[in-house]
């Protein structure tokens, strides 16, 4: 059976509320010319009510009908919920029927059924001359079928858990009010509206909070599918991934991952200034976690030389720091006499005698930094990939980057977004940025994006799961100038900071039945309960702000999302691997295909082609990686015996340590064996000695007496 459940707002229901439910789905169609109803008169089964019970625990369902689905918000205390089915209990009249007839304000619902002990309600109300009236069915416990009458079934069913504390209904907390709109490129959805990027000005400072697998990824997918179908050409979006999850979600995007091909973290193009330098240097001194004065100042000075002879690249610094004569040709290029001084004096007593905590940690985040792209790779450019390209992922692999490392790249990619912006080369159409778990790549530039770039034609998109994690002034300059706000379940800090920016509005009925502040309670709990895809969002329609809704994230499926045929970024390989695919990738032969245009035959939605020429390329991959593959080498038998394989890690290390150790004890124990062995030998040889002594003792003794 098709039904809809009836959730409660309030613990107490009284006549009255329950009336107005009645009358409202009595009245479920308008009358006729506007005036003429006869169901005010007359209405036999209008609807038909169940009320199911399993131990102290009680739900009220009504059975589905046209014209429900409209008037949820008319029946407080009560909510109409979306249909689903419900199975019938099944009980018998044998051996007699039972037979209740009940007067509604002598008994009500909740004493009928604890006394009688039901187990099931089913009941159809009627109205008969004014009137209501219910007929019905109720099944006990033990499976016992009777007929039920009810007369005044609106003083039956009212309802007070204060009375009756052993009885358990759920109680919704309060919703916020909901517009209802309808929109073309839908991202948000509830009964009856749906709500897009045509419903309000997506191109505004968004901040996306949510906890892990409340939806978050999804929702982000959604919104920038949306974007991409509203706006098309003309805008573009670029995405700072530090999991490499968009790699999957977004398989027609143009993929820097720094491992086939990168882009120079120090380019600032042609542009030279004092801002730009600052810039650079805090990001490297963030990135290298040294609070240290002398190598702070090093690096200003570094960056600002390289800058003005155009040469600022991190291998450039390692050799500015380290190679005297590659220092005298690059100062010898600067014009800045301010430059040359620090140079020429200053830096040499730093050498000497700040080394270890100066010039040190810089050597050394340069050598991590050459530890992963130190190898030849494609070099992108950023603005060209921003230009030939409607979505730029820029993604990180967490298994292959270090923490610090994927931190520094991926600041270097916001740092010159906000470059390309202030220099106006983002005017031309409106550019959409998208950090993803934005705390873990956190800048102090992000201020200045956030209060500036708007102006500029750029746009950010900010996602996090814990706002707690930010500092506390990226956290405020976020909160002050963000207009979109989409806010998914989270912790109650996070709750209580955005409720208190969000002025929510509830229903009328709330601010007269609750104290104000448990109303204010309730509108954090609001944020703490959400369920999967469920968020509260507060957003700007180009002139002010729409009212805060309780909405759902449309599903992702609508929007192409095939999780089941998603493409696969590869594992990183080895160096010559590499080489060879990009020289194949870029002199590829007539009707070969590369992994760009098989992202994007997939996307299409043509899966059987992609598939048999994925089962081709990954057939080829497997056949090079055979050929390519390095002979495991001989290893010594305790190994062999433990099935270790050389690497230099922790684990290889402490495996190849227990096995010495093992073969050590298994020695040992050999050798005590053999020794135990040697003595029992040796203590029968005694015993075997002593004995024959005595014997020759005794045969002596015998000869002296028989002389």
């Amino acid at each position: 059976m098709e039904v809809r459940e009836l959730n409660l707002y309030s613990e107490k229901v009284d006549a009255n509320e329950t009336r107005n439910f009645f009358n409202v789905i009595v009245r479920s169609k308008f009358p006729l010319f506007g005036f003429i109803s006869f169901s005010d008169l007359w209405a036999p089964h209008a609807f038909q009510l169940i009320v199911k019970r399993n131990n102290n625990t009680v739900k009220f369902f009504v059975k589905e009908k046209q014209g429900l689905q409209n008037i949820s918000s008319l029946i407080f205390p009560f909510r109409m919920c979306e249909p689903s089915l419900l199975s019938s209990s099944e009980g018998s009249y044998l051996p007699f029927p039972r037979f209740y007839m009940i007067s509604g304000g002598r008994h009500n619902l909740l004493d009928f059924i604890l006394k009688e002990n039901i187990e099931e309600l089913a009941i159809n109300i009627s109205k008969i001359t004014g009137g209501f009236i219910a007929t019905g069915t109720a099944i006990d416990v033990n499976g016992h079928k009777g007929k039920v009458i009810i007369f005044n079934p609106d003083k039956f069913l009212v309802i007070n858990l204060e009375k009756n504390p052993s009885i358990y209904i759920e109680l919704l907390e309060p919703l916020p009010k909901i517009m209802h709109t309808k929109s073309n490129y839908p991202v948000f959805e509830e009964t009856g509206m749906s709500l897009g990027v045509d419903n309000y000005d997506p191109l505004q400072h968004t901040l996306i909070a949510g906890t892990s697998g409340s939806g978050k990824s999804k929702g982000l997918f959604v919104l920038l599918r949306a974007l991409e179908a509203k706006y098309g050409s003309k805008a573009r979006i670029i995405i700072v991934d530090p999991h490499g999850e968009f790699i999957n979600l977004m398989p027609h995007a143009k993929v820097v991952n720094f491992i086939d091909n990168y882009i120079e973290p120090l380019d600032v193009g042609k542009d030279k200034s004092p801002m730009l330098t600052q810039l650079v240097s805090q990001l490297m001194s963030s990135s290298i976690g040294q609070e240290n004065k002398y190598s702070e100042r090093v690096l200003f000075y570094a960056v600002h030389l390289l800058t003005s002879i155009g040469k600022l690249e991190l291998n450039n610094i390692s050799l500015l720091l380290t190679d005297s004569s590659a220092k005298a040709e690059f100062v010898s290029k600067c014009d800045n006499d301010e430059v040359k001084r620090f140079f020429d004096e200053e830096y040499n007593d730093i050498h000497i005698h700040h080394f270890n905590t100066a010039i040190l940690p810089i050597l050394n985040f340069i050598g991590e930094y050459q530890l992963y792209l130190g190898k030849e790779k494609k070099r992108e450019s950023l603005l060209d990939a921003l230009k030939n390209n409607r979505i730029t992922v820029v993604a990180f692999d967490p298994k292959f980057f270090g923490r610090r490392m994927i931190s520094f790249l991926a600041g270097a990619v916001i740092n010159q977004m906000y470059i390309l912006a202030i220099t106006g080369k983002l005017q031309d159409k409106p550019t959409v940025m998208v950090i993803d778990e934005f705390p873990r790549v956190e800048t102090k530039v992000t201020r200045d994006i956030l209060s500036e770039t708007r102006k500029f034609n750029l746009f950010a998109y900010l996602s996090c799961q814990y706002l707690g994690q930010l500092s506390k002034d990226v956290l405020d300059s976020i909160l002050s100038n963000t207009r979109n706000i989409i806010a998914f379940k989270i912790n109650r800090q996070d709750a209580t900071m955005l409720s208190s920016i969000m002025e929510i509005k509830v229903e009328e009925y709330f601010k007269k039945s609750r104290a104000t502040t448990e109303l204010e309670e309730s509108k954090k709990e609001m944020f703490v309960r959400l369920h999967q895809r469920e968020c509260i969002v507060r957003l700007f329609d180009g002139v002010k702000y729409m009212l805060p809704m309780k909405l759902k994230i449309v599903d992702a499926k609508r929007w192409g999302l095939r999780e089941g045929n998603i493409y696969q970024p590869t594992q990183p390989q080895n160096a010559e691997y590499l080489k060879k695919q990009e020289m194949n990738s870029t002199s590829k032969e007539e009707g070969e295909e590369t992994a760009y245009e098989m992202r994007k035959l997939q996307y299409s939605g043509k899966i059987e082609e992609q598939e048999e020429f994925g089962a081709e390329v990954n057939e080829k991959k497997a056949e090079d990686v055979q050929e390519e593959k390095p002979k495991r080498p001989d290893l010594p038998e305790p190994m062999a015996e433990y099935k270790l394989l050389l690497q230099e890690t922790p684990e290889a290390i402490y495996g190849l340590q227990k096995a010495k150790m093992a073969q050590r004890i298994n020695e040992a124990r050999s050798n005590d064996e053999i020794q135990e062995k040697e003595d029992k030998v040796d203590d029968k040889n005694q015993k075997n000695g002593e004995k024959s002594e005595e014997n020759e003792k005794k045969e002596k003794k015998s000869k002296k007496k028989k002389d």
